[in-house]
Order: structure tokens, then sequence, then C-alpha cells
């Protein structure tokens, strides 16, 4: 059951991320070479560090939300799945 769950919310996730990078991509928020999405991610990994350490929620919840959207487009230019990333752990997790 809790695999189930997991499951559905994972997809329905990664389907509404997927859904703004195509949007997002369209107006240029892409990268010619895709090791150059890494400087993004960190960089938005940082900004979640300090809002974070602020302790200020609503901050933090936009920039975990730029931190997931920087991570997916690094999935989409390496060719990865993130569904299928995260059915994998999900189901790692719920037999482990």
């Amino acid at each position: 059951m809790i695999f189930y769950v997991v499951e559905t919310a994972d997809k329905l996730l990664v389907g509404f991320l997927q859904r703004i990078q195509d949007k997002a991509r369209n107006v240029g928020f892409d990268w010619k070479e895709k090791e150059d999405v890494w400087d993004k991610v960190q960089e938005e990994l940082e900004e979640l560090k300090v809002e974070l350490a602020k302790g200020d929620k609503e901050n933090s919840t936009q920039e975990l939300g730029d931190f997931i959207f920087s991570v997916i487009n690094a999935a989409r230019l390496y060719k990865l799945n993130p569904d299928n990333a995260l059915e994998k752990t999900a189901w790692w997790k719920a037999t482990h």
C-alpha cells in the first residue's frame, strides 16, 4: 500500500514539474552544454540552505521548488527519466 501511495505521488509531482520545465525551456531557461546545469543546481541548493538557516518557511519552500526544478532539468539534459528514478527509490525504500 505504501509503495502505491509513494509511486502515485512521485508520478504526479514529476509529471507536473516536467510540464513546467517544458514551458520554461520554451522561454529560454536552458543550457547549451549539459554540464552547465550543475552550476544552477548548486546555486539553487545554496539559496535553499540560506533560507532554511534563516528559518523562513515561505522562502525556503520557494527555494526548494527552484532546487527540485533545476534537478529535473539536469535529468532531462542527461536523458534520465525522473519518474523511473523516483519509482526505483520508492521501491527500494519500501522493500528494505
